[in-house]
């Protein structure tokens, strides 16, 4: 059992109890993609987004909020999955009158066994890298997926491709952004109607702005330059753990009311 999904819940539970439990894990989720992309971007406007939600929360509700990061940066260390599509159905805080409902990790993870192909030794040396679109995302399970099982055959997902996932529903995408971002992908996630091609929010992940540049150059003979040892690490899959919310003015917490 991966002890820090339980914690989150727990933390969840206690965090602002009086409000709606669908509202407070949207707000959460909000939060944390804002957070993750304005420690690239800077934006004003999606800081004043980021004060308005939190705005609406105690100062020791704010502070859970960081704690529910933490577990979930943890619990994915632990385990990579879909862990937050995981959360929001054992929460019992889906949109049942949307037909929303997230498919679970284990059948998107022989789904993901299936479609890597044969050919992907020969996709990498000529391209450097693949690209992986998922047109209509929910939480990035399938990418998720996808990632852990080349990893698992020896794969470098960070450094070997490149993600694009498409959803509907905001606070889905915005789900995938941040498993995606914490796992060190380089991502591009869009809110949108793939059908419609009507796209209101495009979201790029650390990893894009940090080493996207390098998926084209993989195989650049600048990188034979380095030692045995700082190759391994260039090419050693971690998990991404920014300390996102020191970004921000309101991480002074008493200035939260």
């Amino acid at each position: 059992m991966n002890t820090h999904v339980v914690n989150f819940k727990k933390i969840f539970k206690e965090t602002a109890p009086q409000l709606n439990r669908y509202d407070v894990f949207r707000d959460f989720v909000f939060c944390v993609s804002i957070a993750l992309e304005n420690a690239f971007l800077k934006c004003e406007n999606k800081e004043s987004d980021y004060l308005r939600i939190v705005g609406k929360y105690r100062k020791v509700d704010v502070m859970r909020f960081s704690e529910m990061y933490a577990e979930l940066v943890l619990a994915f260390e632990y385990k990579p999955s879909d862990i937050l599509g995981q959360l929001f159905m054992e929460l019992e805080i889906s949109s049942a009158h949307l037909g929303q409902y997230f498919t679970p990790f284990s059948i998107c993870k022989v789904m993901a066994e299936l479609n890597i192909g044969v050919d992907l030794d020969e996709q990498l040396s000529k391209h450097g890298y693949i690209t992986v679109s998922e047109p209509a995302s929910g939480s990035g399970s399938m990418l998720i997926a996808f990632s852990e099982s080349m990893r698992e055959k020896g794969y470098n997902p960070q450094s070997q491709i490149y993600f694009h996932a498409i959803d509907l529903d905001p606070v889905a995408a915005k789900m995938a952004f941040i498993q995606l971002a914490i796992l060190g992908l380089v991502a591009e996630v869009v809110i949108g109607n793939t059908l419609t091609l009507e796209f209101s929010e495009t979201m790029k992940t650390p990893g894009y702005y940090l080493w996207g540049h390098r998926l084209k150059n993989k195989f650049n003979p600048v990188e034979n330059l380095l030692s045995k040892s700082d190759q391994e690490n260039i090419d050693k899959p971690f998990c991404l753990n920014l300390n996102i919310f020191s970004n921000f003015k309101i991480a002074k917490l008493e200035e939260v009311a």
